[in-house]
């Protein structure tokens, strides 16, 4: 992997006179597994509190914990924050209108409630719970196949290798680069950066109050990425701190995915579906751009400030907040129960037109949305959704590109369209839609094909 830091700061680094990095501690005789984690905990913890300029309302505690148990805690916040029953409504309705499949909605919440392999914390948020694989005796003395590239400052890339020395230190291919010793030569184990990820979750909990994983999409993916971006910049930042090039390191085009062989993002980013996996790169890459796009300018005290409710604060800073307030959603027939409200948000919005037409910019003069699912049964149910626009433009430019989603869906879609363009009625094989503009706003109704 590439990773790109200022040319020749790096190597001036290495042999400038400069404190020594942190070395891990060494491992005491009778010590066990245990009792090096606290250690590491402690350790770790502190220079977390003294990089941050804020300290953990209570010490931090870690505990060796089955990795099955990450299934259950996962299970445990994303049923909290929505439970199982109105995720399957949610997957009915995000089906009807090609958001994802039916299962989209609980793959979903659980992968970023289980964020990373290995660590997590406790449903209570009081504990951190790592994998007896992890931080175990044998990472004390672990080499690494580490090595990080920098621009040699004549359009070429140069090879650091602390294994070698500056004669050696050359590679014509970067993409073939032979082992190094990076991480020991920072004074990290491969573990601590995902430690440290945690502590930071631990500590947003503290500051926050509330999980990161909210009850509606737009919510959740917005939360996620703030504080993923939070955790993932911090990580990143304990990482090269020992060898004083944090900042250099962070001013560079760097992400979490270039180091610790990608660690530091789920593996269920590369193994999702299209659109699964756009909604969790925003998580995951774009929520770290956000962070240290706004640490760059305004320093680690961006992140007291409260979470971003939107995705639309995120993708649209300087623009006016959404209105998130709907009257009292009305029944589309007798006998209806409402099983689930959601909001897909600006992101929402255009990562679905953009995943079936390939159009970017789909939700520009997003100004809010709601869908609804309305049931008598599983299987016999209407969907809603309602967005609202910055413009009639807007308005009616989303529901032209919403009609696409459908015919790209379904070719065989025939389309029925009213004489002033303000409605549109939609027949697929197995769905009928209508979409209403008015004004401002954009309605659309799903129900299975009679």
């Amino acid at each position: 992997m590439i990773r790109f830091i200022v040319a020749g700061l790096l190597g001036a680094a290495m042999i400038a006179p400069q404190d020594d990095p942190p070395a891990p501690e060494p491992a005491r005789p009778n010590d066990g597994p245990d009792t090096q984690l606290s250690r590491s905990v402690r350790r770790i913890s502190e220079r977390l509190a003294q990089v941050r300029g804020e300290a953990f309302d209570r010490d931090p505690v870690a505990i060796r914990s089955p990795e099955a148990m990450a299934t259950v805690v996962a299970e445990a916040r994303a049923y909290r924050a929505v439970g199982p029953q109105r995720l399957e409504a949610r997957g009915r309705a995000w089906n009807d209108i090609g958001f994802g499949g039916p299962a989209s909605p609980q793959l979903l919440w659980l992968a970023l409630a289980q964020d990373l392999p290995g660590i997590d914390l406790d449903v209570d948020g009081k504990r951190v719970l790592v994998s007896p694989r992890l931080l175990t005796d044998e990472d004390y003395g672990v080499e690494t196949d580490e090595a990080i590239y920098v621009p040699d400052g004549q359009g070429g890339v140069h090879e650091f290798r602390p294994d070698r020395d500056a004669a050696q230190d050359r590679s014509d291919d970067p993409a073939d680069p032979p082992p190094g010793d990076f991480l020991l030569t920072t004074g990290v184990r491969p573990d601590e950066p995902l430690l440290a990820h945690y502590l930071i979750h631990l500590r947003q909990l503290e500051r926050r109050g509330h999980d990161s994983v909210r009850p509606t999409t737009d919510e959740l993916l917005a939360a996620s990425a703030w504080a993923e971006g939070e955790a993932n910049l911090v990580s990143l930042y304990f990482l090269f701190q020992g060898v004083g090039l944090a900042r250099t390191v962070l001013t560079g085009p760097v992400g979490p995915g270039d180091f610790l062989e990608g660690r530091l993002i789920p593996e269920a980013v590369q193994r999702a579906t299209p659109l699964d996996a756009m909604l969790l790169s925003f998580v995951y890459e774009r929520g770290y751009d956000f962070a240290i796009e706004r640490w760059r300018a305004a320093g680690w005290d961006v992140f007291h400030r409260p979470p971003p409710r939107t995705t639309h604060e995120l993708l649209s800073p300087d623009a006016p907040a959404a209105r998130l307030d709907w009257p009292e959603a009305e029944s589309p027939g007798e006998g209806f129960t409402l099983t689930d409200t959601d909001r897909l948000g600006q992101y929402g919005v255009e990562s679905l037109v953009s995943v079936w037409t390939g159009r970017s910019g789909a939700a520009r003069g997003w100004a809010g949305d709601r869908l609804t699912r309305w049931e008598r049964s599983p299987d016999d149910g209407v969907t809603v959704w309602e967005t609202r626009w910055a413009s009639a433009a807007d308005a009616a430019r989303f529901a032209a590109d919403f009609a696409r989603v459908v015919q790209r869906r379904d070719p065989s879609t025939k389309t029925e369209t009213s004489a002033e363009m303000s409605r549109r009625s939609l027949r697929s094989r197995f769905r009928l839609f209508a979409v209403t503009v008015e004004e401002r706003g954009v309605r659309i109704v799903v129900e299975p094909a009679g």
